[in-house]
């Protein structure tokens, strides 16, 4: 949130910044992104861009193992 909608204070939260994240989540991350300890200091912007870099199918969250892709 941070990173992304600039907010600073959990006060300023709203519905809408928490919609443009959940939206990140189910459609721009890779799959494979924030599964590894080495991932931990990747920015918001490098993770869209590992998300541009794959296929449609490949992003997304996901809560099964990626074994195999």
């Amino acid at each position: 949130m941070v990173q992304d909608e600039q907010v600073q204070d959990l006060s300023l939260l709203r519905q809408e910044h928490v919609g443009k994240f959940v939206d990140f989540l189910r459609f721009e991350i890779y799959k494979r992104d924030g599964k590894s300890v080495r991932d931990e200091s990747l920015t918001i912007e490098q993770l869209r861009e590992n998300g541009r870099s794959v296929e449609n199918a490949k992003c997304g969250i996901s809560a099964k193992p990626l074994i195999g892709i």
